[in-house]
């Protein structure tokens, strides 16, 4: 049964707090000026009321208010930043203003909304801390730049409206769930007898607004007892953030999926037999805590279902496609056609103007700047609108910017899409300013113009429908209602998102804030915040609410929402998913079509390669008669020392290596890489050190080593002739950085100990290893003499400071090396036949150090080459990296193996199993 409602005074001013905002909303209606957050909550009270629901926001109405009175305007983004920017510099003027600006932006804001110019005259800093205080004396100045135009930060407007007096109207405030310190400010002052405020009842932050409306002659009314709608209970569950005892409410319902897809399918699906069942679409909303994470795949999901889903939250225009594509535009020719973003931009989707050939002379050649491009693609013939002035009138910049997009192609693109015209056509807009077109600017001041407009404006997330089914944030259904409620993502750590401090304004700071009186948020009000951000969601459902959450996202396992406990909800397991697509119609044709459908046989392919079943011919098992018919016999095949490590490490990268051939395509370094240095390194070493020798072949280990600094310089240099001068723009700046890296390696004591004589440079060996045929070649072979005994020592250069990855050992990780004991028992005996080896290692160049001597574990070894034979035997190549997967982090071959959560469900590779 209904209780009857409370009726606000009408000789003077009311505040209510109610379990059913809407039902008191409702009676109050008439006669008032509606002041309500957003179009939602005018249709909910419409609908209530029966009658048109014309409003204003709180902040709508105070703005309006200071521009038609008060002669005060709002200023722009682009003015708010801009503003900003020139208060760091004057404050700092060799800082980061861009950086700085973007970072305190917010925590500027903040300040505003609490009353900053009100609460802070006259403070004493020496009370605050740096950051605080530094804060505050940004603040100060960047109110003092807009003000020299006439002009005010939008977070600033509640309270300057406030004291600007304005004229007093019965109104009805409704849609609000919590009213901040600046809204209250302004309420009171615009508020004549006869106005009422609705919020929800049971939460500190109100509790706060009623004290301080009452101490200002507001009467405060409460409604305690439940109503009818089950929204109005769960609310209350949720503002005493304790359980309650289990009750059956059939229209509330609580799922967990497998993951965030099935999820989305579930939700689409059960929206999309609603609107079967003829609800209408209007009637539908979703939510999620975090819209981002969920807005694209449900925007795929439901095109893929055909159900009309508008994303009600918006981007920075830089994110809509048309925006990243204006990005890379004024990348490329703010850095004059630098390789990078010109390869991207004539790549990117609304040019596509590089073709096959000419990208791949790009990749080799790296052009920059016009006459490089033109060089590598001259059939472009767009490339000559890239090369813009440096400097000319704005409205000539913003004629060049529409030539060259069209120049580009990209026009075609942007029209096909009604919001990418509507994004492209925001952003013209916001670009043309009639007063600044003769102006000249710098070609950097107009790109960075256009940056900003990027990054200040905002587009629609997606396409949006006239009367589609929405998605929204928590916060946006505040007085809303909707016959069904779909809530996504509810799982700890996204509902409610947890209370973090900000890096600019933290918690410390914030309380010595508050004890000079300005009332920022603390980390419980914070927490509040959250918990009120969800109740409008329970309150705006008055047919079905559904709650679900993955129990899997990006790759981490996720723990139910503390709501459902409080809500006293048990999440199901969703049902089998009923087909609501024809992609999903032809996935159940293929799991029962015939072995002659190529797409069945595709479909049990990639079924299997994600199944628990075993690796087959699609996952590298190959085989042993397609090995044994396409390939090299095992006992004909000779490995190196790195075949043997790959095959080690993964069978399968060593196979997509050396039987498919795979490799990326050749590309021009932007500066030496590691295989360019490592052979320019071991070839001056080599020419230094032979050199040294045939000056002085029965030199002592001192004076070697002096002679082969000697002889570094004219090394070098020889060995850039010989192998070519590295093509890259910064060699000539790291060249005496890698020469000096050779010097200091050579002048370290490890680089040939005393007692030392090199025997050998380079040497070359062939012969069998375990039943392997095997052939490498040794850097370095010395040998060291102890009393009357000699003994070899084997070098192996390395650029890196740590120890190479080894094989897998028997424990799945990679700490096998393979290297050293092949040249300690093949290469040795062959290169050096009668002396023992007393040491093998590998010496770093670039840490002058030896890194690690050989360990040599027979068993290990020995399996080692047992496993090779077995997969060159069987045609057996899975892909089985080691159990950390640290093999895969610099491996090329990502894309073929498909590694993944897919390997945690195949059986372990036993050695000895051929594919059948």
């Amino acid at each position: 049964m209904r209780e009857s409602l409370i009726e606000p005074t009408s000789d003077g001013r009311s505040l209510i707090l109610t379990a059913d905002p809407l039902a008191t909303a409702r009676s109050a209606a008439a006669g008032r000026l509606l002041l309500m957050p957003n179009e939602r909550a005018a249709a909910a009270l419409a609908r209530a009321t029966g009658m048109p629901a014309e409003h204003l926001s709180l902040q709508e109405s105070a703005v309006r208010h200071l521009v038609n009175h008060a002669g005060v305007w709002r200023a722009t983004p682009e003015a708010q930043v801009a503003a900003l920017r020139q208060a760091l510099y004057e404050l700092d003027p060799g800082s980061d203003v861009r950086g700085q600006a973007r970072v305190l932006a917010p925590a500027v804001r903040e300040l505003l909304h609490a009353g900053f110019g009100q609460a802070l005259t006259g403070l004493d800093p020496s009370v605050l801390g740096v950051r605080a205080r530094r804060l505050v004396t940004v603040t100060e100045r960047y109110r003092a730049v807009l003000a020299t135009n006439g002009s005010i930060d939008p977070a600033e407007s509640l309270w300057r409206a406030a004291l600007a007096q304005p004229v007093a109207k019965r109104v009805l405030v409704y849609g609000y769930s919590r009213l901040g310190v600046d809204e209250l400010a302004y309420l009171d002052a615009v508020s004549a007898t006869g106005s009422v405020v609705v919020l929800p009842t049971g939460f500190a932050a109100n509790e706060y607004a009623a004290q301080h409306l009452e101490a200002r002659g507001w009467t405060v009314l409460r409604q305690e007892a439940p109503m009818e709608r089950f929204g109005v209970e769960l609310a209350r569950r949720i503002a005493a953030s304790r359980p309650a005892p289990e009750s059956d409410l059939a229209e509330v319902t609580a799922w967990r999926a497998g993951d965030q897809e099935e999820e989305a399918r579930f939700v689409l699906g059960r929206v999309k037999a609603l609107l079967a069942q003829g609800v209408t679409a209007g009637r539908i909303a979703l939510v999620a805590r975090d819209e981002e994470t969920y807005g694209p795949l449900l925007a795929a999901v439901a095109r893929e279902y055909r159900v009309p889903l508008t994303l009600a939250y918006t981007v920075p225009i830089k994110r809509a496609r048309v925006g990243g594509f204006l990005a890379l535009l004024a990348e490329t020719v703010g850095t004059e056609l630098r390789y990078e973003p010109t390869a991207r931009l004539l790549s990117h989707r609304f040019a596509r103007l590089l073709g096959l050939e000419a990208w791949r002379k790009a990749r080799e050649i790296r052009p920059d700047g016009l006459t490089g491009w033109r060089e590598a693609a001259p059939d472009i013939a767009a490339l000559g609108g890239l090369a813009w002035p440096r400097q000319a009138a704005h409205g000539a910049y913003l004629d060049l910017l529409d030539r060259t997009v069209e120049a580009l192609g990209a026009s075609a693109h942007i029209a096909a899409s009604a919001r990418e015209a509507e994004v492209w056509n925001a952003l013209r807009a916001a670009l043309e300013r009639p007063e600044s077109r003769g102006v000249e600017v710098t070609r950097s001041e107009f790109l960075s113009e256009v940056d900003d407009t990027l990054e200040l404006h905002a587009a629609p997330a997606d396409m949006r429908w006239e009367n589609g089914v929405e998605f929204h944030s928590p916060l946006a259904l505040a007085g809303a209602e909707y016959e069904h409620v779909f809530v996504l993502g509810a799982s700890e750590g996204m509902l409610p998102a947890p209370v973090s401090d900000d890096p600019m304004l933290d918690f410390f700071e914030r309380a010595a804030l508050r004890s000079v009186g300005l009332p920022l948020e603390d980390a419980p009000e914070a927490a509040e915040r959250e918990v009120l951000s969800f109740a409008p969601v329970l309150l705006a459902a008055t047919g079905s609410l559904t709650l679900t959450y993955p129990e899997l996202l990006e790759g981490r396992e996720q723990l139910a929402s503390p709501y459902f406990a409080t809500l006293s909800l048990r999440p199901a397991q969703v049902p089998p998913l009923a087909t609501s697509s024809r992609n999903e119609e032809l996935i159940c044709s293929l799991q029962s079509g015939g072995e002659s459908r190529p797409a069945s046989r595709s479909w049990r392919v990639e079924l299997a390669r994600e199944s628990a079943a075993p690796a087959d011919e699609f996952d590298g098992v190959i085989g042993p008669i397609v090995a044994a018919d396409a390939r090299v016999p095992l006992d004909q095949r000779t490995f190196s020392a790195t075949q043997l490590l790959t095959l080690g490490q993964c069978p399968f990268r060593w196979f997509a290596q050396r039987l498919l051939k795979l490799a990326e395509p050749s590309e021009k370094e932007d500066e030496a890489g590691p295989l360019t240095l490592g052979s320019l390194f071991h070839l001056t070493l080599d020419n230094a050190v032979r050199s040294a020798q045939r000056e002085n072949p029965t030199a002592s280990a001192e004076e070697l080593r002096r002679a082969v600094l000697d002889e570094l310089p004219r090394a070098f240099s020889a060995a850039e002739h010989e192998l070519g001068t590295p093509a890259t723009p910064t060699w000539p700046q790291q060249r005496p950085a890698h020469l000096k890296t050779l010097i200091d390696a050579v002048s370290a004591p490890d680089f040939l100990p005393d007692g030392s004589s090199v025997l050998l440079l380079e040497g070359k060996f062939s012969g069998t290893w375990r039943g392997l045929n095997v052939t490498g070649f040794v850097d370095r072979i010395d040998t060291r003499t102890v009393g009357d005994e000699q003994s070899l020592v084997l070098t192996d250069y390395k650029l890196g400071k740590t120890k190479p990855l080894g094989a897998k050992d028997s424990s799945g990780k990679l700490t096998l090396d393979v290297q050293l004991p092949l040249y300690v028992e093949t290469a040795a005996p062959e290169l050096a036949p009668g002396l023992p080896v007393s040491s093998a290692r590998y010496f770093s160049l670039n840490g002058a150090e030896t890194l690690a001597e050989a360990t040599i574990d027979d068993a290990e070894l020995s399996g080692l080459a047992a496993r090779v034979r077995s997969h060159l035997a069987e045609g057996s190549f899975p892909v089985d990296p080691d159990s950390e997967q640290r093999v895969c982090t610099y491996c090329d071959y990502d894309s073929v193996c498909r590694r993944g959560p897919r390997l945690g469900r195949k059986p372990p590779v036993t050695e000895g199993t051929a594919h059948e």
